[in-house]
């Protein structure tokens, strides 16, 4: 076996080093270090052209997506959901409901088509799980009332975000007549639907037998049986024509109910998390700032539009299920960043044309913004509420 060429071992560094320095560079300054890998990846799309394969990283960061997905489904606690007080469901529907009908609206403000304002009200009405609960967990807030109201909330969107995953990651840009799209809509939901009941069905009759019986044979076989199911339900899932990622994260929900499943959880997290870095330095790569800057006004006005509406939907929700004016405030500005998971959603709808790359960015770009905006806006929500308590209700 030869030696790796000095050019590629050289790329791979750098494509690695960049992200690490931005994310540590994040850290320090008490911001996520996912925002230093999205600002990595712009470094290295716009100051590094072809460093490495385009297509090979673009699938390096799609795995990084499934086994996101996939260990969601092994974290995801159903006791918990079923455990949920009426306040944060009702809250929850009226909030994605509200938010998805004003965000189409200014969408197509912006020249959106109504399939491009409806999955762009979609994508942006749901906030960023990971980064609101590690800023919750760093401010020791995940005991509190308004921590445990947000993340409530947050796990209810992203239960919410799987129909419309679903849905959206199967429409193609050349179903331009609504009956095409509805007939694609129904295709995909009844082939999904299928896939998961017949993915629960194994869950509990089959799944947690074979798994605990390797386990029991050999740690090394049960690891290398953990990357096989992964792959058997992923192809199983593209025969089907369904959803890869829907099929991964229905396949973390069963394997959550085995006896292994911290041990599932613990021996993929480290390529999880690898992956998940990829991932999110290929969506920062592909911001061009030449073409980004000819519409930054845009942009910015967009950006702003989404933040208001988004932090004064759930501020009105929680004040008329008479919540203090405070709380609702701050869980309003806890709430109002655009989740990470609307790369998944975005990124597919490109794939399948349904938007442009120009719109792509623009949403993209936005998206990143109220990201960069969160940990600002949350350290300083007392001040915030000071200086708006005048004209809002105690």
């Amino acid at each position: 076996m030869g030696e790796i060429s000095t050019p590629i071992v050289f790329s791979f560094f750098i494509y690695l080093f960049v992200p690490f320095i931005f994310g540590a560079l994040a850290k320090k300054i008490k911001i996520s270090p996912l925002i230093g890998y999205i600002i990595g990846g712009l470094v290295l799309g716009n100051f590094f052209h072809n460093l490495i394969d385009d297509q090979a990283i673009k699938n390096f960061a799609y795995f990084g997506i499934l086994l996101l997905l996939f260990t969601l489904g092994l974290e995801i606690n159903f006791s918990r959901i079923l455990s949920f007080k009426k306040i944060i469901i009702t809250a929850g529907l009226l909030q994605i409901s509200i938010s998805v009908i004003l965000i189409s609206l200014l969408s197509s403000l912006f020249r959106f088509n109504l399939l491009q304002s409806f999955l762009i009200g979609i994508a942006l009405a749901s906030s960023s799980t990971t980064l609101v609960a590690k800023i919750i967990q760093d401010r020791g807030e995940e005991r509190s009332f308004i921590g445990e109201i947000a993340i409530g909330m947050l796990l209810f969107q992203d239960i919410a975000f799987i129909p419309f995953l679903i849905i959206f990651t199967s429409i193609s840009g050349n179903n331009i007549s609504p009956l095409a799209v509805t007939l694609d809509i129904f295709i995909s939901f009844a082939k999904s639907t299928l896939i998961i009941f017949g993915l629960y069905y194994l869950g509990l009759r089959i799944i947690p037998w074979v798994f605990n019986k390797i386990a029991r044979s050999s740690r090394e076989l049960l690891n290398l049986f953990i990357i096989l199911f992964i792959f058997f339900v992923m192809s199983l899932s593209l025969v089907l024509r369904v959803p890869t990622l829907i099929g991964v994260f229905i396949a973390g929900i069963l394997l959550a109910q085995t006896l292994e499943h911290y041990h599932i959880f613990s021996e993929v997290r480290p390529f999880r998390d690898l992956l998940g870095v990829i991932f999110f330095v290929y969506i920062g790569s592909n911001i061009k700032l030449l073409t980004v800057a000819g519409f930054l006004p845009q942009i910015l006005l967009f950006t702003t539009g989404i933040i208001l509406i988004k932090i004064l939907v759930t501020f009105f929700i929680f004040l008329v299920l008479r919540f203090h004016s405070k709380t609702s405030l701050s869980l309003a500005l806890y709430l109002f960043q655009i989740d990470e998971d609307a790369f998944i959603l975005l990124s597919s709808a490109l794939f399948n044309k349904v938007i442009s790359y120009e719109n792509y960015l623009f949403v993209i770009t936005s998206t990143l913004i109220t990201l960069i905006l969160t940990p600002i806006i949350i350290k300083n929500k007392n001040k915030i509420y000071t200086l708006t308590r005048v004209f809002i209700k105690k």
